[in-house]
C-alpha cells in the first residue's frame, strides 16, 4: 500500500519560494528554526500541501483554496508551524481565511497569485527529523486508507489493473485536443505552448496550455506511482493522481487493455443541497436554470455549480439567486441563513454527503464484481459494466433522497 503514498524524502514546491528564500532575512527565519537551512526546508514542506492547487489552477479546475488541519501541520512541521504561516502571510506568499469550526472545518489557505502561477519543482529533504515526521504521517495515512471504503478498494483492486498512457501518447493526445480547439465543460480552451508571457497573462484562466497539463501528468505519475490521500473532516473526498489528473488525459487510461467510460451525476451538488436544506420535491437541473435566466446552458451550469460555495455578498448578487428565490424559496432562505454564519458549512456538508453517496455506490459495485475508478462524483468502468453501474448509481441516489441521475 505504501507504493501509493508520497515519497517521505521528497516534496514539491512553487519555484517562486526558492527565489524568495535566497534573499530571505535570516533573523526572521530563525524564529522558525535556529538552523536557517532547516527553516527554509520547513517553508518548502509547508508549501507542498498546497501544490495540488497549482495543478488544479493550471488544468482549469479553478480550485485555489485548500483546508489544512492544524493537528497534521503540527505533526508535519513541528511546534513552530504557526510561525511558518505568519512568515508566509507577512511576505504575501499565502493567505488564509482564519476560520475554523472544531470537528467540521479546518482553516483554508491559498497561494498568492504570483506563487500560484510559478512552476513546480522537486526538493529532496535533508533533515532526518523532517523525513521521520513525513514517514509517521504516511503510516497514519495507510491506516486511514485501510478504513476508507473507496480508498481501500482503489488501492487493493483498482490501481493494480490500470494502465497509464506513455509520455509520448499524452503529448500526442494534448496536441490533438489543442489543434481541434477543444473546449472544456467550463468553457476553457486548450492551446499549444506559448512562450509569450504577455500573451499568457492576457489570456488568463480562459486558456489551458498543453505544456502545463504535461507537467501535471509527469508530477502525478512520477516513477509510475499513483499518490493517494484522504481529505479532512470538512472535505473527506479521497484524492489520488487519477482524481487530480486532467480529464483529457484520464480518458486515455485503460484497465487490463480495455477503454473506460465515465459515468457522472447531473447537477449533483444542487440536488444534494435541496435534499439537505430545501423541500426536495423535484430535481434541479442546469437546463431549468438556463431556461429561467435565458442563459446558454454552459453559462447556467457554471453559475449553478459555483453558487453554493459563494460567500454571502457574492451569493446575494449571483444571477443564480434569482432562479432559486423563484423556484426553490425554502432552499434559498436556508442557504442564506447559513451563509450569514459561515459559507463553508454548506460546502463541507455537500462534500460529506457526496462521499457518503459514493461510498455506498462503491460497496454495491464491489459486491457485483465491478471495478470502478473513483473520480469524486463520477466513476469510470469498462464498457460491459456501464448499464449496470448506471442503474446502481441511480438507485443509491434515489434511496438517499437525492434527485440527481446518471444519464
Amino acid at each position: 500500500m505504501s507504493n501509493f503514498l508520497q515519497n517521505p524524502t521528497k516534496c514539491h514546491y512553487p519555484y517562486y519560494l526558492e527565489k524568495h528564500l535566497k534573499t530571505a532575512n535570516e533573523k526572521e527565519l530563525k524564529l522558525i528554526s535556529r538552523d536557517v537551512k532547516q527553516a527554509k526546508e520547513l517553508i518548502l514542506l509547508f508549501s507542498s500541501n498546497l501544490v495540488s492547487t497549482q495543478y488544479d489552477f493550471l488544468s482549469g479546475k479553478g480550485h485555489k483554496i485548500k483546508n489544512l488541519n492544524g493537528k497534521i501541520l503540527l505533526k508535519l512541521c513541528g511546534k513552530n508551524y504557526k510561525r511558518i504561516i505568519d512568515y508566509m502571510k507577512k511576505h504575501e506568499l499565502i493567505r488564509t481565511d482564519n476560520r475554523y469550526i472544531v470537528g467540521e472545518k479546518s482553516k483554508s489557505y491559498w497561494f498568492t497569485e504570483i506563487v500560484l502561477k510559478s512552476k513546480v519543482k522537486e526538493h529532496t529533504l535533508k533533515f532526518d527529523t523532517i523525513i521521520n515526521r513525513r514517514q509517521e504521517i504516511n503510516e497514519k495515512f495507510e491506516k486511514a486508507i485501510a478504513k476508507n471504503v473507496i480508498a481501500n478498494i482503489s488501492v487493493e483492486k483498482v490501481f493494480p489493473q490500470l494502465e497509464l498512457p506513455s509520455i509520448n501518447q499524452v503529448e500526442a493526445i494534448l496536441k490533438r485536443y489543442a489543434d481541434s480547439k477543444y473546449e472544456t465543460p467550463k468553457g476553457k480552451k486548450y492551446k499549444n505552448p506559448s512562450n509569450k508571457k504577455r500573451q499568457r497573462l492576457l489570456e488568463g484562466s480562459e486558456v489551458i496550455y498543453t505544456d502545463d497539463l504535461m507537467k501535471i501528468y509527469k508530477y502525478l505519475t512520477k516513477d509510475g506511482i499513483i499518490q493517494f490521500s484522504i481529505g479532512n473532516e470538512g472535505c473527506p473526498r479521497p484524492v489520488s493522481s487519477i482524481t487530480l489528473m486532467p480529464k483529457a488525459i484520464r480518458n486515455e487510461i485503460t484497465m487490463n487493455g480495455q477503454k473506460l467510460v465515465e459515468l457522472d451525476f447531473t447537477a449533483l451538488h444542487p440536488n444534494i443541497a435541496n435534499c439537505l436544506y430545501g423541500e426536495n420535491k423535484s430535481m434541479i437541473s442546469h437546463q431549468d436554470m438556463a431556461d429561467y435566466l435565458k442563459f446558454p446552458l454552459l453559462k447556467a451550469k457554471k453559475y449553478n455549480l459555483s453558487y453554493f460555495n459563494y460567500e454571502e455578498k457574492y451569493f446575494l448578487n449571483s444571477k443564480a439567486s434569482n432562479y432559486y428565490k423563484a423556484n426553490h424559496p425554502v432552499l434559498y432562505n436556508e442557504l442564506l441563513r447559513i451563509k450569514q454564519i459561515d459559507p463553508m458549512i454548506i460546502t463541507h456538508s455537500l462534500f460529506q454527503k457526496e462521499v457518503e453517496l459514493m461510498e455506498k455506490i462503491y460497496v454495491k459495485l464491489d459486491k457485483r464484481g465491478i471495478i470502478p475508478v473513483y473520480v469524486y462524483d463520477a466513476v469510470l468502468v469498462i464498457e460491459k459494466h456501464v448499464d449496470e453501474t448506471r442503474q446502481i448509481m441511480n438507485s443509491v441516489a434515489k434511496q438517499m433522497g437525492i434527485h440527481s441521475i446518471v444519464k
